[in-house]
């Protein structure tokens, strides 16, 4: 078998793995548990919003005014509809998920935004079409090495030299077995060609459910303190 059907292989059979386990996520999860208003929602997103502006700055990015984004794994589209929010034109805003259901949600929130099924190891654009792009986490649940590392290649390949990676993901779920957290280490070598600053971020989810809607004060607290804090986010830049 020669190595680019191989490949093929791998990254099919990770894309149908992948489809089961969301649609039995999506099954099992308690909805109110994501609701944009849940307290735990509300603390993490808030929280992930402030780091991230801080890094964009420290790498040169102040406005988002006539760049192009995709978000890889866009899911139902809410990070799409709060990059238009801040700036971004609608028409430059793209997404791509694995899961057609998944989009309707984000026709529905933004009929003008770029939404495409396809996969992430694959994705159906040209080279440096972009000037970011952002994964929310999508890699954790990457299981295949080999899929994460064409994952990470496509990427590249479709951002822009100079362009900006925004980076958010677990490096600890240990109570998600669909899930495989991703380090610091990994992410660079995943992404060779990428130079940036990451920050550990996001109180535990099981915490943060359970805290925050007794003592926003507690859940503002433990946030902070490195022990309790189960993701990176992260905002690399491209070489030129």
């Amino acid at each position: 078998m020669s190595v680019a059907r191989s490949r093929t292989d791998r990254i099919g059979n990770e894309a149908r793995t992948l489809r089961l386990r969301y649609l039995r996520r999506s099954e099992e999860r308690d909805r109110n548990r994501y609701a944009p208003l849940a307290p735990s929602v509300v603390l993490e997103t808030q929280h992930r919003e402030r780091v991230m502006l801080a890094l964009l700055r420290r790498a040169g990015l102040t406005s988002v005014t006539g760049q192009r984004l995709l978000d890889v794994g866009c899911g139902g589209g809410t990070e799409l509809v709060r990059w238009v929010a801040r700036g971004l034109k609608p028409t430059d805003a793209f997404g791509v998920d694995l899961l057609s259901s998944r989009l309707s949600p984000a026709r529905e929130l933004h009929p003008s935004i770029h939404l495409v099924q396809g996969n992430g190891a694959e994705l159906p654009f040209r080279n440096a079409t972009f000037d970011i792009v952002t994964q929310f986490v999508v890699f954790s649940s990457i299981l295949d090495p080999g899929v994460r590392r064409q994952a990470a290649a496509e990427i590249e390949r479709v951002l822009r030299p100079s362009g900006h990676l925004i980076w958010y993901d677990f490096w600890l779920n240990p109570t998600n077995r669909d899930t495989r957290g991703v380090r610091v280490d990994e992410i660079r070598r995943l992404f060779p060609n990428c130079r940036g600053q990451f920050r550990s971020l996001t109180l535990a989810p099981p915490l943060s459910r359970l805290i925050a809607p007794r003592s926003w004060l507690l859940a503002s607290i433990l946030k902070e303190l490195r022990p309790f804090q189960t993701h990176y986010l992260g905002v690399l830049t491209k070489s030129g």
